[in-house]
């Protein structure tokens, strides 16, 4: 849709798959050696960002609503050193097929969500899911199962 920001930072690659439908004010950005890949047919909503400081694979059919927050690291915290001087620790993000992540939602590292699994707006996912689960909340928490 336009105003979209391809960051590539080291040894970092992006890979959008066929049918992939980006919306306006989207920035994706891999560093390291990761690689973010996003497969076939999935739509990713405004003002969403993605990080990628450890690989990010989003599966095929995938709905990510606007602004999203995926980030596959995230700052140390040791008290032996000022937090801003210290480094990132990083940890893959997988997200499987026909999963839905509503809107103003946050994946953090370490993530799998199985396939078919839902993330409801507002939540923020720091475990795996279970396939077809419904989950929301801060910290997300599973609620159903898709019928």
């Amino acid at each position: 849709m336009g105003d979209i920001e391809f960051l590539l930072r080291g040894n970092g690659k992006i890979i959008i798959g066929n049918g992939v439908k980006l919306d306006s004010n989207i920035r994706l950005l891999s560093a390291n050696d990761a690689t973010l890949e996003i497969n076939a047919n999935t739509n990713i909503g405004k003002s969403t960002v993605i990080n990628t400081g450890a690989d990010i694979t989003i599966g095929e059919n995938v709905l990510i609503s606007g602004n999203c927050y995926i980030q596959s690291s995230s700052h140390s915290i040791k008290r032996d050193n000022i937090i801003k001087l210290q480094t990132h620790e990083h940890s893959s993000i997988s997200i499987g097929n026909d999963v839905w992540i509503g809107a103003n939602s946050i994946v953090l590292k370490g993530v799998k969500m199985s396939n078919g699994s839902v993330l409801g707006a507002n939540s923020l996912l720091n475990r795996d899911t279970e396939e077809y689960e419904i989950c929301a909340g801060n910290p997300a928490k599973k609620i159903n199962f898709r019928n």
